[in-house]
């Protein structure tokens, strides 16, 4: 049994500063932690598979296409591939989403 903690994962600051760290990657699948400091966002990005953002805390901005929402802890936002995408925390609370895709 292999167990991956969020706690002992390696972040790495995007460009905008936003922690990242990939929880585990295979050649089908990408796990991915985010941590969104108040008042920071992840530019517009695309990714080629299809995603599932699943909100563990805080109330995210989550852009995409051209729809727009406010999220909360405990909902799962279904992405699909190829569509911009924005995460953006306008609170003065972190946000931590979980990302789940297809490479």
């Amino acid at each position: 049994m292999i167990i991956h903690s969020i706690h002992e994962a390696n972040y790495t600051p995007s460009p905008e500063g936003v922690k990242f760290a990939r929880l585990y990657a295979s050649e089908n699948l990408v796990v991915a932690h985010i941590i969104l400091a108040p008042h920071q966002t992840l530019a517009a990005h695309k990714v080629p598979g299809d995603a599932c953002l699943y909100i563990l805390e805080g109330t995210p901005d989550i852009t995409l296409g051209t729809e727009k929402r406010t999220c909360s802890a405990g909902q799962l936002i279904e992405s699909p591939k190829n569509i911009e995408k924005i995460l953006a925390n306008p609170t003065d609370a972190p946000a931590r989403i979980m990302v789940i895709r297809e490479m």
